[in-house]
């Protein structure tokens, strides 16, 4: 990122705020979950809320129409 001195160490005064607040909030379980970063499948895929199991169908959005069902926006170029 091309950070200098003043900046790297205003960051690390802030990120040690935040990680004393957050000791506060969080359990010493979800601290160490969080420091892990995204859990991983089985498969060695991230996984993010809202994935489906595979073969599983995504829950429909009755508040937007299915692609085919939208109407055509002449401000973007067909791809």
């Amino acid at each position: 990122m091309g950070l200098n001195d003043e900046q790297r160490e205003a960051i690390a005064k802030l990120q040690a705020k935040v990680d004393a607040e957050l000791k506060g909030i969080l359990s010493e379980e979800q601290l160490q979950a969080m420091r892990r970063g995204p859990e991983q499948s089985p498969e060695g895929r991230e996984h993010h809320r809202g994935d489906h199991s595979d073969g599983a169908e995504r829950p429909a959005r009755p508040d937007r129409p299915e692609r085919a069902d939208r109407p055509e926006r002449a401000d973007r170029p067909e791809r």
